[in-house]
């Protein structure tokens, strides 16, 4: 990962977008760590779950899937938190990459293919033993 997609995920103090492509998991994340960073500005968020979709969570309303290419575009969004299960998340990423998104955050533990040019960061949360 590069300097600058290092620090658009929060380790320097330039501030950047980023967007959430949802599943049930990202509420509790949004309510805690992510949050709490200042280096972290969550704008939007997506899902394709109509029961969701047009919900405020947190304060993000969260907007249908069919959105998210002209919204990326419209914002300038660079990097996205994708929090899908992995039977779902090769079809989420190729919609996170299609709207121009170079780099991902995946809370799926299988592996995605992306493009050279597209940088995924992977957090497999059944590692984790409380």
């Amino acid at each position: 990962m590069s300097n600058q997609q290092n620090r658009s995920l929060g380790s320097d103090q330039i501030p950047y977008y980023y967007l959430w492509i949802t599943y049930v998991i990202y509420a509790e994340l949004l309510k805690n760590n992510f949050r709490r960073n200042e280096n972290l500005n969550i704008v939007c968020a997506f899902d394709n779950d109509s029961a969701l979709v047009g919900t405020t969570i947190n304060g993000l309303l969260v907007h249908d899937m069919s959105e998210l290419e002209a919204f990326v575009r419209q914002e300038g969004v660079t990097v996205a938190i994708s929090t899908v299960p992995s039977h779902h998340a090769q079809k989420a990423i190729d919609k996170i990459v299609q709207a121009g998104v170079t780099a991902i955050l995946n809370f799926a533990p299988d592996r995605v293919s992306v493009p050279a040019n597209v940088s995924v960061q992977y957090i497999d949360l059944s590692l984790i033993h409380i």
